[in-house]
């Protein structure tokens, strides 16, 4: 059976916590793409997911986006607005 992408990427993540490992299976129809290729955009896929991994441990990274509150009309600005007004008035911070 041929494959119904020019590029399938099946990635599991084993453990917890901090020793979380993530493999990925990359496969490709070879008429499609070459070996240099796929190793081209499994390394940017690596950065990127190492880059976001970063942004994700800083202690500003996070919030909220208006597609947390599917039930309500709330701009980003709006939605920041209300947690800052939340934060001032019960002493916390992000």
């Amino acid at each position: 059976m041929g494959m119904s992408h020019c590029l399938e990427i099946n990635a599991i993540a084993h453990g917890g916590g901090e020793d979380v490992r993530l493999d990925a299976a990359w496969s490709w129809p070879g008429d499609l793409l070459d070996q240099e290729q796929v190793q081209e955009l499994a390394d940017l896929w690596v950065r990127m997911l190492e880059v976001l991994a970063g942004h994700a441990a800083l202690p500003e990274a996070g919030g909220h986006s208006p597609s947390d509150f599917p039930l309500v009309t709330l701009d980003q600005d709006e939605l920041d607005g209300l947690e800052e007004e939340f934060e001032t008035e019960n002493g916390w911070q992000k």
